[in-house]
């Protein structure tokens, strides 16, 4: 989702904060080598998350081959199997230094980029999106209510995908220059002018062409827009629930079952959701509509964010908002189990620098209660831990980052939901916690479309 919606909100003068909730939104872009998670989204070249630094570096298909991936007997992550054969490798040890274990020699796989919602999770492919977990809403996209513990392909879906956005209960992806949503629809969060749920994808209605990238929060979505060809400035276009003014049109209306415009988010191309608000990069500086925890509000428009010049990327998560800035990352608002990362479990409506990830750091991902990045290849998590989704061997939550163990390094995208975290490695696609305590990473065997 890479994320459900618990949202944080910012004001102008850098405060934020959420009520409790879920989580906030997982984008995922498609492009060249690199990108972010869990509603991360990259200020350059329009790109999100995902293997994507900047949007259509991927035109000449970046992934190689399709290697199998699989676990081994006693659960643990295995991955450079025989190609397509899902045979299982050699499970991975967590070491001392950069805690990262696993083996780092598995071949590129299939997935582009990975989304987390609320028990279940997406993952983006060249050619299709799959989905697997909680089936109730119609968020695994494949025609059915059916839960599927493995990933099954979303029907309808043609050409090659671009981006990847994962809400609460429901998911869009960018195909073409079109726009399509499923699972649950009851505050319009899938745009198609209704608040019915769809099984599978459904066209978003009265949205202009020209999208570069997206973001699911609980219960909305958002999209950034390209310049036009006639000089028009870039722009932006939110639907779903606005109870908190996360749709950011200075309007007290609470759903949009079509597409809004947003105000003052007239430049750049990162945009990302939560449950109660929306932010954005914008000249190179946050800017955020919705809830606010400082004073106790909302804003109805998007307003800058006091400290955060020169963010890279930004993600919205249930309580809190994180950034990479200067190569290390931040986090500010509710810092419910130390989710702010900065050994504390203060609250703060400034951006604080989450503890030994001050440089390297090239994705970052908010989440219900936790928050992940990746840090020169490893991937790191604090916060919330009830369900094993820091993913340290441990059910004990963390105030500051601690290595995800088991997990080959090479980590290229990271998404966070309520109770679980994923990952991409080399193409393979990687979950821990959630339903089944897997304090471990488990390795999901994606198929090739």
């Amino acid at each position: 989702m890479n994320a459900v919606g618990g949202g944080t909100a910012t004001d102008a003068g850098g405060q934020s904060g959420a009520p409790s909730g879920s989580d906030g939104g997982t984008t995922s872009t498609a492009g060249g080598r690199r990108g972010t998670g869990g509603g991360a989204t990259a200020e350059s070249g329009g790109a999100a998350s995902g293997k994507s630094g900047s949007a259509g570096d991927h035109a000449g298909g970046a992934v190689a081959g399709t290697a199998g991936v699989g676990t081994s007997a006693a659960g643990q992550v295995g991955a450079g199997g025989s190609a397509g054969s899902g045979v299982a490798g050699t499970a991975g040890q967590a070491t001392s230094e950069g805690g990262a274990g696993g083996d780092d020699t598995a071949a590129e796989g299939p997935v582009l980029a990975i989304g987390v919602g609320d028990g279940f999770a997406c993952a983006l492919l060249d050619q299709g999106v799959v989905c697997w977990g909680r089936g109730d809403r119609g968020q695994l996209g494949n025609g059915s209510k059916d839960d599927s513990a493995v990933p099954t392909p979303v029907q309808g879906l043609s050409g090659r995908m671009k981006a990847l956005a994962v809400g609460y209960r429901h998911a869009c992806v960018l195909t073409g220059d079109r726009v399509v949503c499923w699972g649950a629809n009851d505050s319009g969060q899938l745009g198609d002018g209704t608040l019915d749920d769809r099984f599978s994808p459904t066209a978003v209605s009265n949205l202009p062409s020209g999208v570069l990238t997206m973001a699911a929060g609980a219960q909305h979505t958002c999209v950034r827009m390209a310049p036009t060809d006639s000089g028009e400035p870039a722009t932006a276009y939110c639907w779903g629930d606005n109870t908190y003014g996360q749709i950011g049109n200075a309007s007290t209306q609470q759903n949009y079952d079509v597409p809004a415009q947003v105000l003052s988010y007239s430049s750049g191309a990162a945009i990302s959701a939560g449950e109660f608000n929306t932010c954005a990069i914008v000249s190179y500086s946050v800017r955020c509509t919705g809830w606010r925890l400082s004073p106790m509000g909302v804003n109805l428009s998007p307003m800058d964010v006091d400290g955060t010049y020169g963010a890279t990327q930004v993600s919205v998560g249930s309580k809190l908002i994180c950034m990479i800035q200067g190569g290390g990352a931040s986090c500010w608002g509710i810092n419910q189990d130390g989710s702010l990362g900065d050994g504390t479990n203060d609250d703060n409506g400034t951006p604080q620098p989450v503890a030994g990830l001050t440089s390297g750091v090239t994705a970052v991902s908010a989440g219900a209660g936790q928050a992940c990045a990746i840090q020169r290849g490893v991937a790191f998590c604090w916060g919330t831990n009830t369900d094993g989704e820091v993913g340290d061997g441990t059910t004990m939550s963390r105030n500051t980052p601690a290595p995800v163990v088991d997990l080959p390094t090479g980590a290229e995208d990271v998404a966070t939901g309520p109770g679980q975290s994923c990952a991409v490695v080399k193409g393979h696609a990687y979950c821990w916690g959630h339903t089944d305590y897997l304090q471990s990473p488990t390795a999901l065997p994606v198929p090739t479309l």
